[in-house]
């Protein structure tokens, strides 16, 4: 039987209330997805729950996976008053799912909390004017990649948001990631085909490099074709 707004709702608050219990689970995500066919702002309990007070950090971050996606301008209202609130979790998750929101209402708004006090606030505002294509925010957040002071977590949020919109002026910052000991090899395979998009000479040096990093013949047969393409288009644009 297919089940109401109301029974999804509360399934998926129980769920909350033990989000360790859940993880890598995808029913949470499904119950979400269910939600936004029914009505454009079914998940608002979800968003109004990090706001509460008894609701602990490890919810706050459950909330904030599961309903990222989602997201769109029918939520704004719901989420400033949040970016307002005591707890710097709030805040930042908060801030991340309107930076999710692509809508030109929540630019000031992002402005206003990379000014925040708590760094994971800051960053969150810096990632979503990074997603919205803000300059200079977007071309100095994907240079942060390559500063000793970001950490693994940032670095994995900077991956995140170049690989799902990639330009040529971000060569260096891929060329980096390529290089990274701690590129996945997903991550490394991909960086290397989007050189191959838009790359120019400068990075075939590091394209060598990256097979010493990955050596399977898939990867070392991709750089060479990717070395290929870069090294034609090079001829052609001269």
């Amino acid at each position: 039987d297919t089940l109401s707004e109301a029974d999804l709702i509360t399934e998926w608050l129980q769920m909350a209330q033990q989000p360790d219990q859940y993880i890598g689970d995808t029913r949470p995500l499904d119950i979400c997805d269910q939600l936004d066919t029914m009505n454009p702002t079914a998940l608002a309990p979800f968003v109004n729950l990090l706001g509460h007070s008894q609701t602990s950090d490890a919810t706050k971050v459950f909330v904030l996976q599961c309903i990222n996606i989602n997201m769109d301008n029918a939520y704004i209202p719901y989420l400033l008053p949040l970016l307002e609130d005591y707890s710097p979790t709030t805040r930042s998750c908060a801030t991340t799912l309107l930076g999710a929101i692509d809508h030109p209402s929540v630019i000031a708004h992002l402005l206003y909390m990379k000014q925040d006090t708590d760094p994971r606030v800051a960053f969150a505002a810096w990632s979503g004017l990074a997603q919205r294509g803000q300059e200079p925010h977007r071309q100095n957040f994907m240079h942060y990649y390559q500063s000793p002071e970001a950490t693994t977590g940032q670095r994995a949020e900077i991956v995140r948001i170049l690989l799902k919109n990639a330009r040529a002026e971000d060569e260096p910052t891929l060329t980096a990631i390529l290089t990274a000991s701690d590129t996945s090899p997903n991550v490394r395979h991909l960086s290397a085909m989007l050189l191959g998009d838009f790359g120019s000479p400068i990075s075939i040096e590091s394209l060598q490099r990256s097979t010493t990093l990955d050596p399977s013949e898939e990867y070392r047969e991709l750089i060479e074709s990717t070395i290929a393409v870069i090294q034609e288009r090079s001829k052609l644009i001269q």
